[in-house]
């Protein structure tokens, strides 16, 4: 995967004034990175935009150059970064997404789960689906959803590559990030066997802790 995070150094940069969050103590270093990634998201989708169009410029068609890194050939160009541009600004500000332990059980297990077998699905070795799997750590409510994002070296990247949705019908990714109806985020990342990480985001409308 492209590194993209890169040239959104400059343009998503921290608010000295805004004080840092407390990182829940049972995420790694980068699920709690890219759950305040999440958050930066939503709290300020426009100035995300901004650091998305800042991309445009780097596509010749569906290949997509960043300078010094290997060109990556996308699904469809950059259709899928300006429709995520404009999803972005329409976007109102929205809360935080509060962070469950135990939907972030059920999201590392899946990690852990599929990265050392290389798999791509969200239905693991033993036939579980991402709710099933919420139930076994506490009940969720309202509604559901899961993202599953390989090969990101940052959170950043991460994040960026679930709001482009390139190549991905309906853009379901970018919708549960977006959602104003999930509420409660779990987080779960690990190595892959074929894409050298994996990323588990799971989303819930509510959710009560086992």
């Amino acid at each position: 995967m492209v590194r993209l995070s890169l040239l959104l150094l400059a343009v998503l940069v921290a608010d000295p004034a805004r004080a840092a969050p407390a990182v829940p103590s049972y995420l790694s270093r980068l699920e709690a990175q890219v759950l305040a990634e999440l958050n930066h998201v939503r709290e300020a989708p426009r100035s995300y935009a901004a650091a998305l169009g800042e991309l445009r410029k780097h596509y010749r068609g569906r290949l997509l150059e960043l300078p010094g890194q290997v060109p990556l050939m996308t699904v469809e160009g950059a259709a899928a970064l300006d429709e995520a541009v404009r999803a972005l600004r329409a976007s109102p500000a929205l809360p935080r997404f509060l962070c469950s332990p135990g939907m972030s059980r059920a999201a590392r297990g899946h990690a852990e789960d599929i990265g050392p077998r290389g798999l791509t699905s969200h239905v693991g070795s033993r036939g579980t689906d991402p709710f099933r799997r919420l139930q076994c750590c506490g009940t969720w409510e309202g509604a559901a959803g899961e993202n599953i994002q390989y090969g990101g070296r940052d959170a950043r990247e991460v994040v960026v590559q679930l709001l482009i949705d390139d190549g991905v019908p309906g853009r379901g990714h970018r919708k549960n990030v977006l959602s104003s109806r999930f509420r409660v985020v779990g987080v779960g990342c690990g190595r892959h066997a074929r894409f050298r990480t994996v990323c588990v985001i799971d989303f819930a409308a509510g959710y009560r802790e086992r």
